[in-house]
């Protein structure tokens, strides 16, 4: 019997999550960016030359695509800081396209030129993740430091469609953006079927001189962000049907299927997602951990091999406490605690987190107002 792509890959998350299998990945290959945004968790400059001198090599990151695709990876993110700081990017990017990897590169885009998009046309990603910062120059400037990164930008997303390059448009929403949604959708509806909206900002992972949590939206100001944009989101879907309006989705879970799919091997774990079951995280330094954001539990593939460290991963993340709080907590369905978030926003994994509680319990009061209107107009 033949299966459909939709069926396939949830046989394959199935098996995963049945047999310990690492199935999703991310590669971050650098630290260094060219633009300096004040809300990243973990940025260098670009010339950074003690952030260059502790990066894999190309021949690093090519053996443990290897070591992970022989352990059964097969969706493989790449990601930084800005993947094209590396003049050698083509040749990882290029190494791990021959083994027959599902591809996504995250990127701002503002480095691809003509050329670029040219070479990426003949081996073309899955899908390029465009993260578009603001709907004009002022809001470039204003975010990421860039007086000319709007234009390089818009550039090149018309270099990638004229290439017929599968692109994902997304943007992370702070104090400095949030008033240009609407340029941004439009900008979406351009060059793309998808809009991702990164709606939580985490503390610093690393000191590398931004501010996140000094830029990132107030609790009640993020959930009226987001309820504005999904009403604006269903109002445009009259004109463009065509365009997805994603609001905080794990990427890791999407491209394996799991999104819709209730993940029973999970219960009694702290982890709600993927992370340490079929989904793990290498850092630009070589380290393997959950997710992008936490440090621990972590191992050093290259070090012990990427199958030892993947099972490690595994049985650390296994000893990971629960939030205890959290879990008795009667608005916790409208939260979006995580052991990552957690330790990000307190240091520890079973402390609840104050920004998190807030917008949880304001989503949840928005909620019980909207059911108690529809109630009173007798449609409940």
């Amino acid at each position: 019997m033949s299966l459909n792509w939709i069926d396939f890959s949830k046989k394959l998350s199935e098996n995963a999550r049945a047999n310990g299998i690492p199935l999703s990945g991310a590669f971050e290959l650098t630290s260094r960016c060219n633009f300096k945004c004040k809300m990243c968790y973990v940025a260098c400059p670009a010339r950074d030359k003690r952030a260059l001198s502790r990066e894999l090599s190309a021949g690093e990151w090519i053996e443990l695509g290897k070591q992970a695709r022989d352990a059964g990876l097969f969706n493989l993110i790449l990601t930084g800081g800005e993947v094209f700081v590396r003049q050698d990017f083509p040749e990882i990017y290029e190494a791990l396209c021959n083994m027959g990897l599902s591809l996504t590169i995250y990127s701002n885009a503002s480095l691809i030129t003509p050329e670029k998009a040219r070479w990426l046309g003949k081996l073309p990603p899955s899908r390029l993740s465009v993260t578009v910062y603001g709907a004009s120059p002022e809001t470039y400037k204003r975010v990421t430091g860039s007086t000319d990164g709007f234009k390089k930008t818009m550039r090149a997303l018309e270099h990638l469609k004229s290439e017929n390059i599968s692109l994902e448009i997304k943007t992370t929403v702070v104090e400095g953006n949030f008033r240009d949604y609407e340029g941004i959708y439009k900008i979406a509806h351009t060059y793309s079927d998808n809009l991702g909206i990164v709606n939580y900002i985490s503390p610093r992972r690393e000191g590398c001189g931004s501010d996140p949590t000094g830029n990132r939206l107030s609790p009640v100001d993020i959930v009226n962000y987001e309820r504005y944009i999904s009403e604006y989101g269903q109002k445009m879907r009259t004109v463009n049907k065509k365009l997805e309006l994603k609001i905080g989705q794990d990427e890791m879970e999407e491209q394996a299927g799991l999104a819709d799919t209730e993940d029973k091997a999970g219960e009694g774990s702290a982890f709600s997602c993927q992370a340490g079951k079929t989904a793990f995280w290498i850092t630009w330094d070589g380290r393997m951990v959950p997710c992008g954001l936490l440090n621990e539990p972590a191992a050093v593939p290259l070090q012990v091999g990427f199958s030892n460290a993947w099972q490690k991963l595994r049985e650390g993340c296994t000893l990971v406490p629960k939030c205890k709080a959290c879990s008795k907590c009667d608005v916790r369905s409208e939260c979006m605690a995580c052991p990552g978030r957690l330790m990000s926003e307190t240091g520890c994994f079973t402390r609840p987190a104050q920004y998190l509680c807030e917008a949880a319990r304001y989503r949840a009061e928005l909620k019980g107002q909207d059911i108690q209107a529809i109630a009173r107009a007798g449609y409940y």
